[in-house]
């Protein structure tokens, strides 16, 4: 959102630390933008932004007003917002105090550049430097939000888990479409669930991602399978094991695979193919594509 706001402003200079990896000796961040961002997160929607320091309109670079967004309501996001820009010029060493460019610096002759201005003689700010977000002009708004949010009797309401209960409604209501690929997304959720999985790490599933080997079998009763799958950081495997619930088997996530891997007649592939090839499989089961994540 950051980035997206500077395109808007035309402040090209505080999108090169927002780089994945940012270049080498990147600026710091425009306090201004980064205060403007705040105010545009912030105030009511539909607001006409001014500048950080004059009643001049706020215009991007078509030249049209910009007026707030006003999407972020909790008071905290002032601080998730500093706490990201700070991490972000920690780690290019922009530890020290602010300092803004001088255009008096600017406006001398290049030859005289190394000399810096008279007030900055010796030390010439050729470009801005250190960290944004402990300056004055995005402390001042970071209070405002906070204050305002009070005035306005905010009161912050948390993410509601997917509870037993939940599960229990979607597995009722996707079972009873009795359709291949309903049922398949019923598999994706408990198994996902189960396994505390996201979605990347769950759609590329193959067969040999399966250690049969660890399986936990006992009587002809499968208790457990392991799946190997790339960690969050994608350099190194690791093992999960996915354990049958025979107390609560309605929330079991072995049992459901199972009758997933028989119905399609699974022989190897990805786990979760398409729509398209689910519908129309090929003549030997082995799928050949992953289901997209736009259409789960």
């Amino acid at each position: 959102m950051l980035w997206r706001f500077c395109t808007l402003t035309g402040d090209y200079d505080s999108m090169l630390i927002l780089l994945a990896p940012a270049p080498p000796f990147a600026p710091a961040m425009d306090v201004n933008t980064i205060d403007k961002f705040l105010r545009f997160k912030t105030s009511h929607p539909g607001t006409e932004l001014k500048t950080s320091f004059s009643s001049k309109p706020l215009k991007d670079v078509f030249g049209n007003q910009i007026c707030a967004e006003g999407t972020w309501k909790n008071p905290q996001n002032g601080g998730v917002l500093r706490a990201g820009v700070s991490n972000l010029h920690v780690h290019q060493n922009h530890v020290a105090e602010y300092t803004d460019t001088c255009e008096a610096y600017r406006a001398l002759p290049q030859r005289y550049w190394h000399r810096g201005c008279h007030q900055h003689a010796g030390s010439p700010r050729q470009k801005r430097k250190n960290n944004p977000v402990d300056h004055a002009i995005f402390g001042n708004s970071a209070k405002r939000v906070v204050l305002d949010a009070r005035d306005a009797s905010y009161e912050e309401v948390g993410c509601s888990q997917l509870l037993p209960s939940d599960l229990r409604h979607l597995q009722k209501y996707l079972l009873s479409l009795g359709s291949l690929s309903d049922l398949q997304f019923w598999v994706m959720i408990i198994v996902a669930v189960s396994l505390f999985l996201r979605h990347d790490e769950l759609h590329n599933i193959q067969a040999d991602h399966f250690k049969e080997d660890l399986f936990e079998m006992y009587s002809g009763r499968i208790d457990s399978l392991v799946i190997e799958i790339f960690e969050k950081s994608g350099k190194r495997r690791m093992k999960l094991r996915l354990r049958a619930d025979n107390k609560y088997p309605d929330l079991c996530p072995v049992r459901p695979l199972l009758i997933y891997l028989h119905l399609t007649n699974y022989k190897g592939g990805y786990l979760f193919p398409s729509s398209t090839e689910l519908e129309s499989p090929p003549s030997n089961s082995i799928f050949q594509t992953s289901i997209c994540f736009q259409n789960s």
